[in-house]
């Protein structure tokens, strides 16, 4: 049987229920990068109001912020520019944002309840550029805004000399994961990754 997901996601307070209902897991929740201040409060409070409290909420601005291929980097680029930031490369207003915002959601989270520790901001980098990850955090120094984790996208490549993939199309499963885990200790691929 095939399972259908939807393109535009689930609601967030559907995810809250169901990461809650497993034992010990924290929730990851990835708010727009437009989003109102009335829309991120909504956010947080379906979040609260679904979610057990004690477990960690780490909530993202976005999505690869960095990644020239999605609408959010021109956007965080051009709001810079419009600051006078624009030698930031789209990280002054995205960690900015992304300050207000997980400040909001802790306002939610203490709103009745002292919940507002669970919540950890999420700056997302790319792993390659070791100068945005530098740039975002000094930005947020700079304002007093406390990081509680960078999230990475770790595109790699593996292998695709014709040896390697003869392998990895033949192998069984456990040779491939073996094969993969090879690359990506050694390096192994052609070109680098």
């Amino acid at each position: 049987t095939a399972l259908y997901i939807p393109d535009v996601g689930f609601p967030f307070e559907y995810v809250a229920q169901v990461t809650g209902g497993i034992n010990g897991c924290d929730i990851h929740v990835n708010v727009p990068h437009a989003a109102s201040d009335a829309l991120v409060d909504e956010i947080a409070t379906r979040i609260r109001d679904n979610f057990p409290a004690g477990r960690n909420v780490f909530v993202e601005l976005s999505n690869e912020t960095w990644n020239l291929f999605f609408i959010q980097n021109p956007y965080f680029q051009t709001v810079d520019r419009l600051l006078g930031q624009s030698a930031n490369a789209g990280k002054y207003w995205y960690v900015t944002r992304a300050g207000q915002v997980w400040q909001r959601f802790r306002n939610i989270f203490n709103t009745g309840v002292t919940r507002g520790a669970e919540i950890k901001g999420l700056l997302n980098v790319h792993t390659k550029v070791l100068s945005e990850a530098t740039t975002a955090l000094s930005i947020a120094a700079a304002q007093g805004i406390a990081v509680g984790a960078l999230a990475v996208a770790p595109y790699i490549n593996s292998d695709t000399s014709s040896d390697s993939v003869t392998a990895y199309n033949t192998y069984g499963d456990s040779q491939v994961a073996t094969l993969w885990i090879h690359d990506l200790m050694f390096n192994t691929a052609v070109g680098g990754w």
